[in-house]
């Protein structure tokens, strides 16, 4: 947010959406959904009921921008996003995918991690790759960045992946991702 040129304009009561846009560096749209979202309601003036905004709405649009997204707002953010994208389809029918693939990711993520911090500190690969250096075993093969570059047959590859890491991390992992078939179209 620069300077606020708003600041010294206490004459000025209501402000237009274009306005704040321009002063605060937020798309339009982003208040457009603050309000559809109950965050911050500007008045609404004249015949086509446009927006304007008070210098209370504005100590609003501060907080707001000052604000970290929290633990619950994210969570409400994305099932509110997968409700989107999944349609009437039944929350327990996908949930068990969408968790095993965040799984998935965050391991891979964390191997790398481990891996790109022994290689630091050891310079050596084959201490950096050993197994006893890792929480959990992702083979070459199933590391995340291999399978994002993958298009073809992705349901078949993700059962692949899935299997050799139940079994690279047996007993660990067992039977965790047994009821996963990526491949089943249904």
């Amino acid at each position: 947010m620069k300077n606020s040129s708003i600041e010294p304009k206490r004459e000025k009561k209501n402000y237009t959406i274009k306005e704040i846009s321009e002063e605060f560096n937020i798309h339009q749209d982003t208040l457009r959904n603050w309000e559809k979202n109950g965050i911050i309601v500007p008045l609404r003036v004249g015949d086509r009921k446009d927006r304007r905004y008070t210098e209370k709405h504005i100590e609003i649009i501060k907080a707001q921008l000052g604000n970290k997204l929290t633990l619950s707002q994210l969570e409400k953010f994305l099932w509110k996003s997968a409700d989107i994208l999944r349609g009437k389809i039944d929350s327990g029918d996908y949930k068990k995918y969408i968790f095993g693939l965040l799984f998935f990711k965050r391991i891979s993520d964390v191997w790398d991690e481990e891996y790109e911090k022994l290689l630091k500190e050891f310079g050596d690969d084959s201490i950096a790759r050993a197994d006893y250096n890792h929480k959990f075993q992702v083979p070459k093969d199933c590391r995340w960045k291999i399978i994002e570059e993958q298009a073809e047959n992705i349901g078949q590859k993700l059962n692949e992946v899935f299997d050799k890491l139940s079994n690279a991390n047996s007993p660990k992992l067992d039977k965790i991702f047994d009821d996963l078939d990526f491949a089943n179209k249904d």
